[in-house]
């Protein structure tokens, strides 16, 4: 048993001899000390990284106590006690629990941190002790980790007074009045009396077929003798109920099955190094791997960075890395896991002359940039024949909804969200979207340990998600994606106003830097061709790969029959051999 785990013991059982011995002496220290004071660390450690206490800094833990009873102070002059004019013969007593108290009075004390929790810690016969937990919310520690960054929202100051805290919900309640301000007894009642079978559900219908395809090979099997071995009741039916269904007579489900895995040694052997024109100096395969700018760790990360290691003249270039796939994408759902991003793109981009194809940046950024935006170029409101550069079928072209069907904040030139995603207009800036976290790119997505990035490419449309490493959902870490899980994309460009097809065709993906001049508005002192020079500038300019995993989509057809319950999904029985044999190694765990 862990430290933790032992505390958190110990404090269940505050009879037994030990805690009873640490309470005392803990209660005799605690009246020698002030009202309100700071503590060093927290007395429960396990309590306190339970409510969100974190050893670093911008968090800090108070120590209060208070008179334990109804509010009968006690008053100079020889009074035995006094007691509010309001109180009466009905000894009316203070709505809101102690602690809600403690952390109101540290709250006015500390007035330029913020309440996040508060637990109790000690009691005896006159007065109840609690600890508070505060967050600097001015502390760049605090500012800059997503996982309590909330706090600094100016809507939580003072949140410990608005019943904002957690014991400030419980006591709030939902009524009116001294006789209903606390939580309503149906809802205690409820929640002490319904019993959560969640954790004893067999895998639904989708979860189920997406382990199945994903671990054995798609072979069809059309011998109904096996389905009444796995199956001995189902005879007479159509098929074998999964999961769930729609009402609809006909069901399709999609499914994303693995297509291509990019990483550890073989990475590079599917890629092709750029070295064509441009104002970063691209090397070959041979050279990148000679000057260390390319390479496999022994843990196999893919690494790729810039030369941070030479003093240049100015006016020279400094030596990178640009590669593509060697493969071509025209739908797909697209998962890269990195450790570190260097400040630069990471697009796919179409092939034949630019922007017939279209180009979508998924990581983009420069300089000193915080937040990662997500790029579209297409054609100029026409498609290009694959002979020569003529343009022919014109169409509208592509355009952001600016409704809110994702989360980041569209790009302005002069003010105004530029939604044309014209690649030949406003400098080639496309149509843009940026994320609201600091943490999807630079040095803020560095300190998380990176995270991960995913698009996906379909006729719904293209979107794009990006989570930090603390964040990744489950089913990315498993190998079974599933985005309909994953919320609402920090970007998304749909087919309401663009002919995704057609603007998007055969897309390389791209790992390279920002190829362009953009020195001038970037706010970084000095020149560019001084900055060039100096090696250290460059220390983060570099990718740190663990993966790149590309999907495609599976689509599962069946029929709905009119004699199978209306919730439940009924597969023909022309199954697959992967669902055939995986159904026996369930069964015989059973």
């Amino acid at each position: 048993m862990g430290a933790y785990k032992y505390i958190s013991e110990l404090y269940k059982k505050k009879q037994s001899d030990v805690l009873r011995f640490l309470l005392r002496v803990r209660c005799w220290e605690y009246r020698q000390l002030n009202v309100i004071h700071r503590a060093s660390r927290p007395s429960r450690p396990d309590k306190a990284r339970r409510l969100g206490y974190k050893a670093k800094q911008g968090y800090v833990i108070y120590r209060v106590r208070v008179r334990r009873g109804n509010r009968k102070k006690p008053v100079p002059k020889g009074a035995t006690y006094g007691k509010p004019v309001r109180q009466g013969v009905n000894h009316l007593k203070f709505q809101r629990g102690l602690r809600s108290v403690a952390e109101e009075r540290v709250g006015r004390r500390c007035g330029n941190l913020r309440v996040l929790n508060s637990y109790w810690i000690n009691q005896d016969g006159v007065y109840k002790y609690y600890e508070i937990i505060l967050v600097d919310p001015s502390h760049k520690a605090i500012r800059r980790d997503p996982r309590i960054n909330w706090i600094v929202k100016p809507v939580h100051k003072r949140r410990e007074a608005r019943g904002l805290t957690s014991i400030g919900k419980q006591n709030r309640g939902l009524g009116k009045g001294h006789r209903h301000n606390h939580t309503p007894a149906r809802s205690t009642w409820k929640k002490h009396n319904t019993l959560s079978l969640r954790r004893y559900r067999v895998m639904n219908g989708p979860q189920l077929l997406r382990l199945l395809l994903h671990t054995f090979s798609m072979v069809s099997l059309a011998h109904a003798g096996l389905m009444h071995i796995l199956f001995p009741h189902s005879s007479g039916l159509d098929g074998i109920h999964i999961g769930p269904s729609k009402r609809a007579s006909n069901e399709s489900t999609t499914l994303w099955v693995i297509q291509d895995t990019y990483e550890g040694s073989s990475f590079f052997n599917t890629f092709d190094f750029y070295t064509g024109a441009d104002p970063t100096n691209f090397v070959d395969q041979q050279k990148a791997f000679a000057d260390g700018l390319a390479y496999v760790t022994s843990d196999n990360k893919v690494i790729m960075r810039g030369d941070n290691t030479t003093l240049l003249a100015e006016g020279v270039n400094r030596n990178s890395v640009r590669i593509s796939s060697q493969a071509a994408y025209n739908t797909g759902l697209f998962v890269l896991d990195l450790d570190m991003a260097p400040w630069g793109c990471g697009p796919t981009l179409g092939d034949g002359t630019w922007p017939g194809n279209g180009e979508i940046d998924i990581i983009e950024g420069v300089h000193d940039n915080e937040h990662n935006q997500v790029t579209w170029h297409t054609a100029p409101g026409m498609a290009n024949k694959k002979k020569g550069f003529i343009f022919i079928n014109l169409h509208e072209g592509c355009n952001l909804t600016t409704t809110t069907n994702f989360t980041g904040t569209v790009v302005q030139t002069n003010g105004i969200d530029n939604i044309q995603c014209d690649g030949l207009l406003n400098n080639n800036a496309g149509c843009g979207v940026t994320e609201w976290s600091r943490a999807s790119y630079g040095p803020y997505f560095d300190s998380q340990s990176g995270g991960v990035f995913a698009m996906k490419w379909d006729s719904s449309g293209i979107a794009v998600w990006s989570f930090y490493r603390a964040a990744v959902p489950q089913d990315i870490t498993s190998g079974l994606p599933d985005p309909s899980n994953w919320g609402e994309p920090v970007a998304a460009l749909v087919p309401t106003n663009c002919n995704i097809s057609r603007s998007f065709a055969n897309h390389s993906i791209v790992f390279g830097d920002w190829a362009g001049n953009s020195y001038s508005t970037s706010g970084c002192p000095g020149t560019c061709s001084e900055i060039l020079t100096d090696p250290s500038n460059f220390v983060n300019a570099s990718w740190v790969i663990n993966s790149l995993k590309v999907y495609k989509a599976a689509t599962l057809s069946g029929s709905a029959s009119s004699s199978a319950p209306r919730s439940f999904f009924v597969l023909p029985l022309t199954l697959h051999i992967a669902i055939a044999v995986a159904a026996m190694q369930i069964l015989s765990l059973l």
